[in-house]
């Protein structure tokens, strides 16, 4: 997943519960903000409103410090060859 300042979060995770409090937890602890889009555009699409994530500052640098320490835990790559 590529992320990077002010674009949109997709939250990705097992059951509805779980995502609904990961989300919840995220926003809380001030990682994310949420918004819904206007009821109409939803209205003339003819389907339910959506509902739009964004990472805020602090959850920007938190995602890159977790992705920094995953990546850390790899085994180094090496260059291929060129020739």
């Amino acid at each position: 997943m590529a992320v990077s300042t002010g674009s949109t979060l997709l939250l990705r995770l097992g059951c509805r519960a779980e995502r609904f409090i990961r989300r919840s937890r995220l926003e809380r602890d001030g990682y994310l903000r949420s918004a819904w889009e206007e009821e109409s555009a939803a209205y003339n699409e003819g389907r339910p409103a959506r509902r739009y994530y964004r990472l805020t500052a602090p959850g920007v640098k938190a995602l890159a410090e977790v992705v920094a320490f995953y990546q850390a835990l790899l085994p180094a790559r090496s260059k291929p060859a060129r020739g």
